[in-house]
């Protein structure tokens, strides 16, 4: 009787642990999908690609060496949704305004030639993360179902010439809202690719409490699946917009 016992309590253990080893790999697939389906990929909305790095900007630049890049706070290469009429770009801007000599932002139509709409960025205190809210003006409203092109020109002190020191490039399309979405939570605009609305919405709430671990761990996890190195919590740099005189 116990041989018959001890060979049960064998028979029983191998099962477990063959369980566990067919288990495991379904488990750890998905905690993975799990993970990623926080911030899943962004659709592609058909137009070209943007730059959200200056990659193409002149060699002889006369900007400073920093750290971090000029970057757009973007998903898709520039290419995403937003259902605002008026939407806020986010742009991690590394240098000093004594730094800059101008900032330039434009919002075009390609479809009508024309530019719909136009600032200088001027910044007032230490580097960090520009905000270009487009005015709720009504000729300056984002008509839905259209591809926006937007430039973010930059001269660092020194360039005595023409031609800009860094240049950014991207896409922004305005989509109606198909589904109801909760416009303080900005993983369900993630969720519904509505990348432009959804990282904006998380900066403001992070930037508002970056002690919260929830709001750090998120930015951080988003920052990390868009490859935009460590931003961690840089804030809101201080700037004034200036629109040009008609």
């Amino acid at each position: 009787m116990k041989i018959i016992n001890l060979q049960n309590k064998i028979i029983f253990t191998i099962s477990v642990i063959l369980v566990n080893i067919i288990l495991s790999p379904v488990l750890v697939a998905a905690q993975t999908n799990s993970q990623e389906d926080d911030f899943p990929a962004a659709p592609d909305t058909g137009t070209p690609v943007g730059t959200s790095t200056p990659g193409g900007s002149r060699p002889n630049t006369n900007c400073p060496e920093t750290k971090l890049p000029l970057r757009a706070l973007i998903a898709n290469n520039g290419k995403d949704f937003t259902v605002a009429e008026y939407p806020n770009l986010l742009f991690n801007v590394p240098y000093a305004s004594n730094q800059i000599s101008n900032i330039e932002f434009a919002l075009k139509d390609p479809a009508e030639l024309k530019t719909v709409y136009r600032t200088a960025i001027k910044l007032t205190g230490k580097p960090g993360i520009v905000k270009v809210s487009i005015p709720q003006k009504s000729e300056y409203a984002l008509k839905s179902n259209k591809d926006y092109r937007w430039n973010l020109i930059l001269y660092c002190r020194g360039n005595k010439t023409d031609e800009p020191d860094q240049v950014l490039t991207g896409w922004i399309k305005s989509v109606p809202m198909k589904t109801q979405l909760n416009n303080q939570e900005y993983q369900s605009y993630i969720e519904n690719n509505i990348w432009y609305d959804g990282i904006s919405l998380l900066a403001d709430k992070y930037f508002a409490d970056p002690n919260n671990s929830k709001l750090k761990a998120d930015w951080q996890n988003l920052s990390k699946s868009l490859k935009w190195d460590n931003l961690d919590n840089k804030g809101f740099a201080e700037i004034v917009l200036v629109e040009p005189a008609e």
